[in-house]
């Protein structure tokens, strides 16, 4: 349809709002279409990162074994719904469950409590173990010694709670929130489980 001009051979100005408004109609309708598209992808982004950074967060200022361990493995249900806690335990002494130089740090340096949980999580037709451990220490400073050594190759170790797994180094991860440390390693249990998987688990669980 053309647009009808005045004697004077203009365009009509009563048409000049039905244009804009239509020029703006489209506009705005592309303009929602692209950034609904964008603002979709980010928000399921976002999403994502709030919903681990919330989990990060209540694991930290969980108390009890059975709040930690239940946290923890709602975390890592955010990316493998089939993680369940299989194990808990806490105790007040930190050096005997613990092995190589990590045991004698905790022998000269005493820690304020141990708790310590096991998760499994399944892929597929392969199943994998995640052992963590969360130490409170009775400072900053000796939590940051524990660490450092905790995450130095062949310095030992805390013990799983699941005896049917060998803890390796290879799929480790740690986290350190003032005093409390936190420790987690994935080893397979059944199958074979890529070592990505395996690491992206430790990552997860230990915050």
């Amino acid at each position: 349809m053309s647009q009808p001009r005045d004697d004077r051979g203009r365009y009509s100005r009563k048409w000049g709002p039905f244009l804009v408004a239509g020029t703006i109609g489209l506009s705005a309708a592309v303009g929602v279409g692209a950034e609904g598209t964008g603002a979709s992808t980010g928000s399921a982004s976002a999403a994502d990162a709030a919903l681990t950074e919330q989990a990060s967060v209540s694991v930290r200022s969980a108390r009890t074994t059975k709040q930690k361990s239940s946290r923890t493995r709602a975390r890592l249900a955010l990316r493998n719904p089939t993680a369940k806690v299989t194990a808990q335990a806490e105790t007040s002494d930190c050096a005997e469950l613990a092995t190589g130089a990590v045991k004698q740090y905790l022998e000269t340096h005493r820690c304020q409590g141990l708790q310590r949980a096991t998760f499994s999580v399944s892929y597929d037709r392969d199943g994998a173990v995640v052992a963590v451990a969360w130490i409170e220490m009775r400072s900053a400073k000796d939590a940051q010694q524990l660490k450092e050594i905790l995450d130095s190759p062949g310095t030992g170790s805390i013990r799983p709670l699941e005896t049917r797994i060998t803890l390796t180094g290879q799929h480790y991860d740690s986290d350190i929130n003032g005093t409390l440390v936190t420790t987690a390693e994935a080893e397979p249990l059944a199958g074979s489980v890529a070592a990505r998987l395996l690491k992206e688990a430790a990552a997860q669980a230990a915050g």
